[in-house]
C-alpha cells in the first residue's frame, strides 16, 4: 500500500507529497522485509543461520550441525526435552528426528533401534539422543542403513559404572 493513497484526494496531484511519499514508501518496504525477516528468526523451523545461532547460544549448542535442517532438528530436540522419559517421549522424539521410518523393539534390558537416516548429522544426534534418554542398566543396538559405526562403552550413573553399548551398522 502506497502513502500516497492514504492523502485527500485534493492534495493527491501536489507533486512535493508525491517525491516525499516515493521516498517513504522504499523505507517501509525495507522495515516490512526486516520485520517478516525477523518473525521467520523466532520460529526454528523457518530460521536461517541468525536465527540458528541464537537458539544454538540458548540451549548451548557447540558442536555446529553442517546443514540448515540439521541445525533446526538439533535446536527442536534441545527445546523438546521433559522428564520423565518413557517409551512413548523416545518414540516421539525418534519421530522429529527420524520421521515415521523408524523400528523400536524391547527385549527386558536391551532397546532395538532401526532407522533409515541418510544424513550424518542426523546419525550423531541419534547417538546424542540415545545417550541422553535410554537409562544406563539399557543395552542399545542401534542400526541404520548407511555405514556409521560409533561404540560407547561407559556411563556413570548414580557412582556406579555401568557398560552400554551403542552400534550403528549397515
Amino acid at each position: 500500500m502506497k502513502l500516497v493513497e492514504y492523502m485527500p484526494p485534493y492534495l493527491k496531484n501536489v507533486i512535493e507529497f508525491n517525491k516525499i511519499f516515493d521516498a517513504e514508501d522504499v523505507e517501509i518496504e525495507s522495515m516490512r522485509y526486516l520485520i517478516d525477516k525477523i518473525l521467520k528468526e523466532v520460529i526454528v523451523k523457518t530460521a536461517t543461520s541468525y536465527g540458528l545461532k541464537k537458539y544454538e547460544t540458548i540451549y548451548n549448542i557447540t558442536k555446529k550441525e553442517e546443514t540448515i535442517e540439521a541445525r533446526r532438528m538439533t535446536i527442536l530436540l534441545k527445546m523438546d526435552n521433559k522428564v520423565p522419559y518413557t517409551l512413548k517421549s523416545l518414540c516421539l522424539k525418534l519421530n522429529v528426528l527420524c520421521g515415521k521410518n523408524f523400528n523400536v523393539e524391547i527385549e527386558g534390558y536391551r532397546i532395538k533401534i532401526t532407522t533409515h537416516l541418510q544424513d550424518v548429522g542426523r546419525v550423531k544426534e541419534l547417538e546424542s539422543l540415545l545417550n541422553y534418554m535410554v537409562p544406563c542398566n539399557m543395552v542399545i543396538e542401534s542400526n541404520n542403513d548407511i555405514s556409521i559405526e560409533i561404540k560407547q562403552n561407559s556411563k556413570l550413573a548414580s557412582n556406579v559404572m555401568l557398560y552400554s553399548i551403542i552400534e550403528i551398522t549397515c
